[in-house]
C-alpha cells in the first residue's frame, strides 16, 4: 500500500501546528499530545512522525514569532535614542497581544526548556540588560534602572492589553506613557508629597 503523498504529508504538518498553537495558547504546553491530533483531525503516530520530541513540536509551532520578536527587540536595543527603543520594545507587546493573543504570555509564563525558547529567554535578558544600560546612560534616567525593571514592565504592558483587548493598543500606549515617565529620574524626585 503506497505511503501518504507529499500533498497530505504537508497538510498533515499544518494542521498539526495550527492545533498546537491553539492549545498552547489556550491550555500551556502540557497540553496532551492525543488532544493537539484529534484537534488537528490526525492520529497521534502521524504527530510523532512529524515532531518526535514535545520539544520540536513547541520550536516548530512559535519559530517565527520569536524571531519576529527578537528581530523587535534587537531594533529597539539597537535604535539611536534609548528612550524610543523602549518605547517601541513595549508597544510592540501590546500589538503583539492583539495579533496572536496568549502567544506572549505563553513565551513569559511558561518555563519550557526547548531550543528555541532557551535561545530566546538568553536574547531577551541581554538586549533588556543592554537597553537598561544605555539608558542609564542617559541624564534622566533612573540610576537603579535594570533589565528587570524592563521585563516586569513588558509583563505589565501586556496584562493591560489582555485585560482590554478591544482598546488595548490605545490603552497600552497611555501606560507606556505612564512607565516610561516612572523609569525617569525627574518622576522619582516628583513623586514624594
Amino acid at each position: 500500500m503506497p505511503g501518504p503523498s507529499r500533498r497530505d504529508v504537508v497538510r498533515n504538518r499544518a494542521r498539526l501546528l495550527a492545533a498546537a498553537r491553539e492549545l498552547f495558547v489556550a491550555e500551556g504546553f502540557d497540553v496532551p499530545a492525543a488532544a493537539i491530533a484529534r484537534r488537528a483531525h490526525v492520529g497521534t503516530a502521524t504527530l510523532y512522525r512529524h515532531f518526535a520530541t514535545r520539544s520540536d513540536l513547541v520550536d516548530a509551532v512559535f519559530d517565527a514569532e520569536v524571531r519576529h520578536c527578537l528581530a523587535l527587540l534587537k531594533e529597539a536595543v539597537e535604535v539611536d535614542a534609548p528612550w524610543d527603543g523602549v518605547r517601541r520594545a513595549l508597544e510592540a507587546v501590546a500589538e503583539l497581544e492583539v495579533a496572536a493573543p496568549g502567544f506572549a504570555g505563553s513565551l513569559l509564563a511558561e518555563n519550557r526548556e526547548t531550543p528555541l525558547m532557551t535561545t530566546f529567554q538568553r536574547a531577551v535578558r541581554t538586549h533588556l540588560s543592554t537597553l537598561a544600560e544605555r539608558l542609564r546612560g542617559e541624564s534622566d534616567a533612573r540610576p537603579d534602572l535594570g533589565g528587570s525593571d524592563l521585563l516586569l514592565a513588558l509583563t505589565a504592558v501586556r496584562a493591560v492589553a489582555v485585560a482590554d483587548r478591544p482598546e488595548a493598543v490605545r490603552h497600552a500606549r497611555r501606560f507606556v506613557d505612564l512607565i516610561i515617565e516612572g523609569m525617569r529620574t525627574s518622576s522619582a524626585g516628583g513623586a514624594s508629597g
